[in-house]
């Protein structure tokens, strides 16, 4: 119940935005149809009314329907660098290895590179490939994600799936309300875009429910 209630909570703005700009745009068609018709010698406050009513019209479609896809463009455009992996490191080879039930062998170098650098996010979710897809092994996967949440961490494509993780390997392990902190405190972090920190939001939601 309280997730349904969070997540209208959520979209009622955005409704009565809807419903804004539908008015504002009925209005300008009608604007339109007014100077055409029954009021053709208004002049320039006519044209006047009618430019800036659409205008308006224009601006808020723009924020209503175009609102996150503006967003991941400003994004990669000015602040894509958060995205990017380390120069010169490639590690299509490792992701080879563990979906080839090779993971053993890459183990080893992963855990040198994660002790060089535990905010990496790439290198954290190949870790729970191994420990836990693989090995099952939740305890260890859970010590990994926490040495990686406990690092000064940047955005990442990762960075949600790995949250998740944590969720669930807590929830595996018969301690599912110890994950409500974390998740907490990263649902307000601005590492992750919106969409992503609604969904941690719907996750902690579910949590507190028990």
């Amino acid at each position: 119940m309280n997730i349904l209630l969070f997540q209208l909570g959520e979209k009622i703005p955005r409704v009565i935005a809807i419903l804004i700009w539908v008015g504002v745009l009925l209005y300008a068609i009608w604007a339109c149809v007014e100077m055409a018709f029954l009021d053709p010698i208004g002049g320039a406050f006519n044209i006047l009314k009618i430019a800036v009513l659409w205008a308006i019209v224009a601006l808020l479609g723009m924020f209503l329907f175009l609102h996150d896809v503006a967003t991941r463009i400003v994004d990669e455009a000015f602040g894509g660098r958060k995205f990017l992996k380390e120069e010169g490191r490639i590690l299509s080879d490792y992701h080879a290895a563990i979906a080839s039930g090779e993971g053993e062998r890459v183990r080893e170098e992963l855990e040198t590179m994660f002790a060089e650098n535990n905010a990496d996010s790439e290198i954290a979710l190949l870790l729970q490939q191994i420990y836990w897809d693989r090995n099952r092994n939740a305890n260890v996967a859970l010590l990994r994600l926490e040495t990686y949440f406990a690092a000064q961490r940047a955005a990442s494509l990762e960075g949600l799936e790995l949250v998740m993780r944590y969720a669930d390997l807590l929830r595996e392990l018969g301690r599912k309300t110890d994950a409500i902190p974390l998740l907490e405190r990263e649902a307000q972090s601005n590492i992750y875009q919106s969409p992503d920190q609604r969904a941690i939001h719907i996750r902690l939601q579910s949590l507190k429910e028990g």
